[in-house]
């Protein structure tokens, strides 16, 4: 289990890849990859029992993902956290997919 300050530093380091809108027009794929890690990062707090406060009080250290970040934690939270490993990595999993998706569906119908 990875100390909860770790977690949090590697979900910072996770969403400082989230690239600009700007770059969604041109490269969808990427911004999208980017934005599904940080789901995951969001996601594997939420199973590890990460507070959502907690998760929450790092949306000031961004800039200007903010409703993105939130949107995510909500998403992730709104999810039971699995009793057992393999439970943890197939919801981690599909929240990533579920996430890529949906952002693919939104940038595409943007550009």
């Amino acid at each position: 289990m990875m100390p909860e300050t770790l977690r949090c530093a590697a979900l910072i380091g996770a969403f400082s890849l989230v690239p600009t809108l700007g770059a969604a027009q041109t490269q969808p794929g990427l911004m999208c990859q980017s934005i599904a890690d940080v789901a995951v990062t969001v996601m594997e707090n939420r199973q590890q029992a990460v507070p959502e406060q907690a998760m929450l009080e790092l949306v000031s250290r961004g800039e200007g993902t903010d409703n993105v970040f939130r949107a995510l934690v909500a998403e992730a939270y709104a999810q039971p956290i699995e009793p057992d490993a393999e439970g943890r990595r197939a919801v981690i999993r599909a929240f990533r997919a579920t996430i890529e998706a949906s952002c693919l569906k939104a940038v595409r119908g943007i550009a």
